[in-house]
């Protein structure tokens, strides 16, 4: 694994090369013990995540992965089982002898696993918005040839992607890029102050959409809701500061630092969706989506 990172950062250096499913936390036990179910990675595999430091020493990001299985639909333990995952790989990411945190990238579905039946509401909350809210760099969601393997399967992606996921990602993208602006001078990513709270990066209910040409859906918010919305988001979040930059609002900077920031990622929250093998491709600054249909900004 030290070869083969060594020889993709050769050969593409700004490439943010790291391993599928590294780290992991193993938190599968709500199979067993639902009941009791914490969410928490058991002991043994977090000191077994320290032990790996040279492999996050030697990665460009982190990948790993909050599949959803159909037994924790909607309920509380969907919500611990991410959670801690996500929680985990952001402890490693801040672990490595980088001079900045590693970029998360969290690898999940619009599917429950072994199905085509697609996450409800609240699981969109539990993935995408949960990931976002612990200060991710992105959300990739994929599948595989099931979803294009019937036109009954293709159509169930095309209603989910112009549905409540196509939907609930604008919300989400369009209010982590609001998050940074207001809170972060553009220079930072929008995390909760305490873990464990309930806030979400979420526009208000009554917010708008308008379609523009070419760049598909956008917020459109008034100027009173807005001024609220960042209200609450001080309230619930404070700035992960992008490599360079620093201070509450990153709104101060090192010059040395700056003279060296290809070493590092600057990414506000993104989503990428994978969902066939045949894909378009939006270039939007640093919002990128691989998906079958234009719809996200």
């Amino acid at each position: 694994m030290n070869i083969t990172l060594t020889l993709a950062l050769e050969m593409r250096p700004k490439c943010l090369w790291g391993f599928y499913l590294y780290p992991d936390c193993y938190n599968y036990d709500y199979r067993i013990n639902p009941e009791t179910y914490t969410g928490n990675c058991p002991n043994d595999e977090v000191l077994h995540n320290d032990q790996l430091l040279w492999l996050w020493e030697k990665s460009a990001a982190l990948y790993p992965s909050i599949h959803l299985d159909k037994i924790l639909k909607s309920s509380l333990n969907a919500l611990k089982f991410v959670h801690y995952r996500v929680r985990e790989a952001m402890r490693i990411a801040e672990m490595t002898r980088h001079d900045y945190v590693l970029p998360v990238f969290i690898f999940s579905r619009p599917f429950y696993l072994h199905s085509t039946e697609a996450l409800s509401q609240e699981d969109l909350v539990h993935t995408i918005g949960e990931s976002a809210a612990l200060g991710a760099a992105g959300v990739i969601l994929w599948g595989g040839y099931e979803y294009s393997a019937s036109k009954e399967n293709c159509l169930s992606v095309q209603q989910a992607i112009r549905g409540p996921l196509g939907h609930y990602a604008v919300n989400v993208t369009s209010a982590a890029k609001l998050c940074s602006q207001s809170l972060c001078n553009n220079h930072g990513r929008c995390i909760r102050k305490t873990p464990e709270s309930s806030f979400y990066l979420h526009m208000p209910e009554s917010s708008g959409k308008k379609y523009v040409l070419n760049k598909s859906f956008r917020f459109i918010i008034s100027e009173n809701n807005k001024q609220k919305t960042v209200t609450a988001m001080k309230n619930g979040f404070m700035c992960h500061c992008y490599y360079g930059w620093h201070g509450p609002s990153c709104h101060d900077h090192s010059s040395d630092l700056l003279r060296e920031m290809n070493k590092a990622p600057t990414v506000n929250f993104n989503l990428l969706v994978f969902l066939s093998m045949a894909f378009s491709v939006i270039l939007l600054k640093k919002f990128v989506v691989l998906t079958t249909m234009p719809i996200f900004p």
